[in-house]
């Protein structure tokens, strides 16, 4: 109680506010200060709407911390903003009562925005007068581990030296979910699902990034021009429309149904030799074919590579080496090869594998599983209703990969699966009897 009292009255030396429960109303125009969980949610008010951290001041937003804006309203730094969630404790940034608000803008030469797992919704001011709110405007910000989600763009830049994003999901975002000037754009996921959405960067390096359509119809659409390295990169969607007059496009891999890329040079997209791994690509060692995701539902592990990949040890040979000292993949999330039994170094999910050969198959085949790590699973048959027809394998099991004769000749034809369970996740595959 003496702790939370002393928190409070910190607070209001800081900065004028009116505190109501467990919600700070931020009443005042100009902030700076720590906002900590306690106060949580911190409510900028209609009458402040914008919000402004001076020059030379300094606002801290601890991890747990909620903040809401009125219709229209957000942050100008002039100063430092410093959102600094963690991993399982993100800072949220909506509209109150999930209005649409409009941006954090550090417009001003000197103005820094750092922000880390951060999760940024709704920030497209009114949808009908303010199609095209911008959920950061920064000249000088590192923006990491965040997640933006139904705003009308997302990041704008014009700070070529030191703007950096990483690790980031951008989701039903209507229009630029990156435009300008970046240091660096690295491992982001780009949700399209919209034809206005679109990526344009002047310069910088967009590395290990996908781009993906996941509705029939959206359209990737794309610029990158002078200064872009595009290097190890995955694009998937019915259509892709690039436009680039970079000279550096390589090692990435597209998949679409219908491609227009646009670029000053000859030999992109012309399938004429291969790589290391076998497969063919162009003169710049891109691939235009299936890179073999997930899939599922469960975010990031939808977009994991699997371990048929054509990805996997196909982007920059003389690049960075993967962290498990292979040559690097392409895509966001790269397949560790290196299992080592009895290791505490975790695998990402896609690194369990379950397959069956031949499939279709007479009645007798071959299940094979990959694990992570020594892991209790419990492997089982079903048939279409759900039922389970046998129990293949319960126990536990070292890892690496396993194989299980199958022999389902007592079964009629029809279509099966096989389930793979762990106290964690677990993996389906469908198998057709042809008996």
């Amino acid at each position: 109680m003496i702790i939370h009292s002393i928190c409070a009255i910190c607070l209001i030396l800081i900065y004028p506010l009116c505190v109501f429960a467990d919600t700070t109303f931020v009443n005042e125009r100009y902030i700076s200060g720590v906002w900590v969980a306690e106060g949580s949610p911190y409510v900028i008010s209609d009458d402040v709407q914008y919000a402004i951290i001076p020059q030379r001041d300094t606002l801290l937003i601890e991890s747990g911390v909620t903040v809401l804006f009125p219709q229209a309203g957000g942050i100008l730094v002039d100063g430092v903003l410093l959102a600094e969630g963690e991993a399982g404790d993100s800072i949220y940034f909506n509209g109150y009562n999930d209005v649409y608000w409009a941006s954090i803008e550090a417009p001003t030469l000197g103005a820094t925005i750092i922000m880390k797992y951060c999760d940024v919704k709704n920030a497209m001011a009114d949808p009908q007068e303010y199609p095209n709110g911008i959920a950061i405007v920064s000249r000088n910000s590192i923006i990491s581990h965040c997640t933006f989600t139904n705003c009308g763009n997302g990041v704008i830049s014009d700070d070529f030296d030191s703007t950096i994003v990483e690790y980031c999901h951008f989701y039903n975002t209507g229009g630029a979910m990156l435009e300008g000037l970046f240091k660096s754009v690295t491992n982001c996921v780009f949700v399209f699902n919209g034809r206005h959405s679109r990526v344009s960067l002047d310069k910088g390096l967009l590395a290990n990034c996908l781009f993906i359509s996941e509705d029939a119809g959206d359209i990737i659409n794309l610029d990158l021009w002078t200064g872009v390295i595009t290097i190890n990169n995955i694009f998937i969607g019915d259509t892709i429309r690039l436009e680039s007059d970079s000279e550096i496009l390589t090692n990435n891999c597209f998949y679409a149904i219908y491609q227009d890329i646009r670029v000053p040079f000859e030999g992109l997209g012309v399938i004429d030799r291969t790589n290391p791994n076998g497969d063919s690509t162009d003169a710049y060692g891109n691939l235009f074919m299936d890179p073999l995701l997930a899939g599922g539902d469960a975010w990031p592990d939808r977009y994991f590579l699997t371990a048929e990949s054509p990805c996997i040890d196909a982007g920059d040979p003389e690049g960075e080496l993967d962290p498990d000292g292979t040559i690097a993949d392409i895509g966001p999330f790269y397949f560790h090869q290196n299992a080592v039994s009895g290791s505490d170094f975790i695998l990402h999910p896609s690194s369990l594998i379950l397959s069956v050969s031949p499939n279709p198959l007479n009645s007798q085949g071959v299940l094979k599983y990959q694990l992570p790590k020594t892991m209790k699973i419990r492997i089982a048959l079903y048939d279409l209703s759900g039922r389970e027809m046998a129990l293949v394998e319960d126990g536990d099991k070292t890892a690496g990969t396993h194989t299980i004769q199958l022999d389902i000749s007592d079964a009629p034809a029809g279509l099966y699966f096989a389930r793979l369970e762990t106290d964690a996740t677990s993996r389906v595959v469908k198998l057709v009897n042809l008996k």
